[in-house]
């Protein structure tokens, strides 16, 4: 008894040791508490939830055409402090036009490397970042900022730390995260939630002609009648 006791006492501290500088909340998506899910476009046939596979709780993220589909957590954090973010993904059939399966920070163009296509099995991103406000909003993403990307990509052990500068490898990019507290909401400021436009500036420039005839046919019949 005194040995199963001693076991489980050790499984526990290794547990702890391992998640005790996680920064994220609910990193193991046991629901959807503390995390933000959502895609932009509503039309595109996208859907996002937490799924069971390989035995444990990931995000899973999927859009039959292109689309920004994120779950996204602030975090409170110092400013010009380092952060480290990781997390795990495994892609099925990510189109390789857009932005693909990644970590960043919400409303930023700030990311890490990308997987597209359909990966053999997870593989880990990392991102470093040195925000400049207070509050980092940290995103998993299929797509980009006006980058939408399409097919079925799985988050799972994502992980946010505060490191030291020396620890960060000399082959990987320190990202700088401008401020953007009091500010519009996100969902304004993010360009790729607006709908698509095809017009240039011939057509605005037509457009405005046509109000102006429009508007000096009125005056015309208006000052005829006085």
């Amino acid at each position: 008894m005194k040995k199963i006791l001693f076991a489980f006492l050790c499984v526990m501290l290794c547990t702890n040791m391992v998640f005790a500088d996680n920064m994220l909340k609910n990193a193991s998506f046991d629901s959807q508490k503390e995390w933000k899910l959502e895609y932009y476009f509503k039309d595109r046939d996208s859907s996002i939830q937490i799924v069971q596979d390989e035995g444990q709780n990931v995000v899973s993220m999927t859009s039959e055409l292109q689309n920004h589909v994120t779950a996204t957590q602030t975090v409170k954090v110092k400013k010009g402090s380092i952060y480290k973010i990781t997390a795990e993904t495994k892609t099925v059939g990510v189109s390789t036009k857009g932005r693909g399966a990644c970590i960043g920070i919400y409303n930023h163009l700030v990311y890490s490397a990308t997987v597209s296509e359909t990966s053999s099995g997870y593989q880990t991103l990392e991102l470093y970042v040195r925000p400049q406000g207070t509050e980092l909003p940290v995103m998993l993403s299929l797509g980009g900022h006006g980058e939408e990307s399409s097919g079925t990509a799985y988050f799972r052990n994502a992980q946010m730390e505060e490191i030291d500068e020396k620890s960060v490898p000399k082959n990987a990019k320190i990202q700088e995260v401008t401020d953007t507290s009091g500010g519009q909401s996100s969902q304004t400021q993010d360009k790729s939630y607006l709908p698509e436009t095809k017009l240039d500036a011939k057509w605005y420039t037509l457009i405005a002609l046509l109000a102006f005839a429009v508007l000096g046919a009125f005056y015309y019949v208006w000052f005829k009648k006085q």
